[in-house]
């Protein structure tokens, strides 16, 4: 009877979850990084970041980080715990999800410079080792044979490393995006331009000191054509002398990127996280959107020196933007968003339920598409006008 007694206690003390003040980067009203002090919830260690939900540990160790750790590496731990339990509330709260309701404790590694092998999780550490990103791994069945344990779906953060733009090839790809839309704009300006010199050629009295003569008629068309040619040929040069010159990202320590990541692991009750796609990451960006009450992602942070995502950029559909290359591009994440707008606001269940119809390796232009109509007429409190307004939205996005 003694013994039924301690062990019911010690069931009961396992079970105690406390909160504890750290400091943590966060937002501020005018949406920039600050770092303030916040209370971490439902810790079950006194010692480390351990909690009911989430462990975060250091690179391949199993071991839960201190409370004890130096200042940096303790303010990842807690950034990460902090951001990742508001994530986790409004999933479970707003979006009812049983999946990550019922979900076990997750592991959270931070300073990981492994890539992920799913055979083994961990690769060799010398094997092409990572820097300013995130992933979420799925979950593996391990290797027996070689003493590897099966393992749940993981979140992983990189460390930081400062990178010049000519090792990502940045200036090249500027060049290119940047002369792509030029070349239309120089065709059509150069032969306008001609057509309006021959104009005044053959039909301009320029006899009448008034009017304009043929010497600056020739001038005016050859400067103007001399102004687009020059832009077009040195849009290298103008690239890397406009560009930010160093690149770095410290994913631990921007909220968007953390909820993006969380968003991940919620939706692979559906949706397949092996492989980075313009949808799967899309649907991504717009919880994290939802969860920071941001329109903009990674913005005014001094923890990322790369270009941010926003809602409000005014892209077309282009078919690049299928491919894995524009995975990341915020083209998805725009068109979701303005979908919740024409919807009404606060339909981020809609987006929750369109999960259920996405194919992460699908189209943005035909299976997006379609499985947004399907979700409308499933779930729309008025599908005919809905749908309409939908088709409305996709003919002004190009789609």
């Amino acid at each position: 009877m003694k013994l039924i007694s301690a062990c019911s206690i010690l069931l009961l003390c396992s079970n105690i979850v406390f909160a504890k003040q750290f400091k943590v980067v966060d937002r501020d009203k005018k949406f920039k990084t600050v770092i303030k002090k916040q209370y971490l919830t439902d810790l079950t260690s006194k010692t480390s970041f351990e909690g009911k939900y989430f462990k975060i540990v250091e690179a391949t160790s199993n071991q839960a980080i201190s409370f004890d750790s130096k200042e940096k590496l303790k303010l990842k731990a807690a950034t990460v715990y902090y951001h990742l339990t508001k994530a986790r509330s409004y999933f479970v709260n707003k979006l009812e999800s049983d999946f990550i309701k019922n979900y076990s404790q997750i592991t959270i590694r931070l300073n990981l410079t492994n890539k992920f092998n799913d055979l083994g999780k961990f690769a060799n550490v010398k094997n092409d080792p990572q820097f300013n990103n995130a992933v979420t791994i799925p979950s593996g069945k391990g290797f027996a044979s070689r003493g590897v344990e099966p393992w749940q779906s993981e979140i992983w953060f990189r460390p930081s490393k400062i990178i010049n733009v000519k090792e990502l090839g940045g200036y090249d790809q500027q060049s290119r995006e940047v002369k792509s839309m030029l070349y239309s704009f120089r065709k059509s300006t150069h032969m306008m331009t001609f057509r309006r010199f021959l104009t005044n050629l053959i039909l301009g009295d320029y006899g009448n000191l008034g009017n304009e003569t043929l010497v600056s008629s020739l001038f005016r068309t050859a400067g103007s054509s001399f102004i687009i040619e020059t832009a077009y040929q040195t849009t290298g040069i103008v690239a890397s002398k406009l560009s930010r010159q160093q690149y770095s990202l410290e994913a631990a320590l921007v909220p968007e990127i953390i909820y993006h990541e969380f968003s991940h692991l919620v939706l692979s009750d559906e949706i397949d996280i092996n492989t980075s796609t313009p949808l799967n990451e899309g649907m991504a960006d717009y919880f994290a959107g939802k969860i920071a009450e941001s329109e903009a992602l990674g913005l005014k942070s001094k923890y990322n020196l790369f270009s941010g995502k926003e809602v409000d950029r005014d892209q077309l559909y282009k078919s690049r933007l299928e491919s894995s290359d524009y995975a990341n591009a915020d083209f998805v994440f725009g068109l979701l968003w303005q979908i919740d707008e024409e919807l009404g606001n606060n339909n981020d269940k809609f987006i929750f339920n369109l999960r259920k119809n996405i194919d992460a390796n699908g189209t943005i232009r035909d299976d997006l598409v379609n499985s947004i109509m399907a979700t409308c007429r499933a779930n729309c409190k008025n599908p005919l006008t809905d749908s309409y307004s939908l088709y409305l939205l996709f003919d002004k996005k190009g789609l």
